[in-house]
Formats: structure tokens, sequence, C-alpha cells
């Protein structure tokens, strides 16, 4: 194995999970790339959602928040599938534009959904039809239903991101994923996020005290997960 656990990697995830063996991880969790829209708002006119605080008009005006968003479901959801354990879970956050789209190609590879989640969010983006508030998790299992470690816990969570700072334009509350990973993952499980952002899985399995792997391919957000490992938890690197 040609590679360390506890690790961000700065690189492509598809090329990244060629090295790892099948059936190696207990538990996947990534807020995974896609386009997105104006939210209610104009690209021409600079309204709407993305745009607020941001100088990437090229980029917006292609339908993209960050600079590599050119890998699709039908790239990364295969060597997904492969990389899970039977019985492993994956959550594969969304919006409800894509959420159809990417839970038909979850089960067209092989997973099972077992629910759809919803994390009801403080701030809403300005929408012509209703405001939007939430955020979707697809979750999903590969083979053999296995429970969670905690039943009680309710599809819907409103969620704070409050003390934690501004990071990256499509960061989660830690508290959140928290909860998610830890209620899949072994306690001598590992867990892995292809998409790894400005660091939240990563903070987030440390701080319960998993192992974890990340992939995170754009070198400003690479230095900034890094940075905020070593600010939660030491250095780590």
């Amino acid at each position: 194995m040609n590679f360390e656990l506890n690790r961000i990697y700065n690189e492509d995830a598809l090329e990244f999970m060629k090295r790892v063996p099948d059936a190696y991880f207990d538990c996947i969790f990534s807020d995974v790339p896609y386009l997105i829209n104006s939210g209610g708002g104009n690209a021409k006119s600079k309204s709407g959602f993305g745009w607020k605080n941001r100088q990437d008009d090229e980029l917006i005006q292609n339908g993209k928040l960050f600079k590599h968003n050119e890998i699709t479901e039908k790239d990364y959801l295969p060597p997904l599938f492969r990389l899970l354990k039977d019985g492993g879970h994956i959550y594969i956050m969304t919006n409800n534009l894509h959420l159809a789209n990417i839970q038909k190609e979850m089960e067209a590879v092989g997973f099972l959904i077992n629910n759809i989640l919803v994390m009801i969010k403080e701030n809403t983006v300005t929408n012509q039809h209703y405001m939007k508030n939430c955020e979707f998790v697809i979750f999903a299992r590969k083979g053999t239903s296995r429970g969670l470690k905690d039943f009680g816990i309710n599809s819907a969570i409103k969620v704070s991101k409050k003390d934690e700072g501004k990071y990256h334009d499509a960061q989660k509350p830690i508290e959140y994923v928290k909860k998610l990973v830890w209620n899949s993952t072994p306690d001598d499980g590992i867990v892995f996020d292809p998409f790894i952002g400005s660091g939240t899985t990563a903070i987030a399995c440390q701080s319960l005290g998993l192992k974890w792997v990340g992939c995170e391919i754009d070198d400003r957000y690479y230095a900034i997960a890094n940075k905020r490992l070593q600010q939660v938890q030491g250095a780590l690197f």
C-alpha cells in the first residue's frame, strides 16, 4: 500500500483511488463536485448564489464554483463502489438540482439507497421558488445491510457553523460530519473523503479518533485543510 492514513493527498482523487485495494474503506463521506446555477439570480448580472465576495467571473459563468469541476458521477462512483467494504456506508452531499441524478448513478453502479438525509442550514439562498435553506445527503450502502451505532438520530438535522470560520464556499459544519461518520464507522474503521476541500471530514475523524484519508486537488484548499488540522489537533504534518 503506497499511501498513509490520516493524511490529505494533494492530487486527483481518481488517480489516488487507483492505488487503493478493493474493499478498503468502512465509510465514505464527501461533498462532491457538481455544476451550479445562479440560485435565483443571474450569472451575467452577477447576482444570486456564488457571486457574493467572489471574483471568479469566468468560472461562475461556466457554472463552476471551483476551478476543478470537470469530474462527474460516472467518473468517481465506480471506483468508490470498488473501494467500499461490503456493508460499508457512503454519504454523498448534494443540492436539490443534482439529487435525483446522483442517486440514479449510485444505484446504477450497485449502491443501495438507505435514506435521504436533510441538513437544515441557518442561512438561506434567495430563490423565487421558495428560499433554499437545506442540503441533501444520499445515505447508501454496499451489499449487506449494517445498522447504525445510534438509531435515534433524525434524518433532518439543524446545523450551525458558528465559531468555525469561513474557509471554503461549500464548507460543512464539523459537528454534522462527526454525527454521520461516527454513526457509520467501526471504532477501528477507515473513512475516505475523495474531495475533502478545507478538511472538515479530516477534522471530524481526528476528533473522533477514527482513521481517515482524503484527497484535495486544489493547491489552495489543500494548504487551508492542513492549516486547519494543525490548528485543531496540533502539528500533524
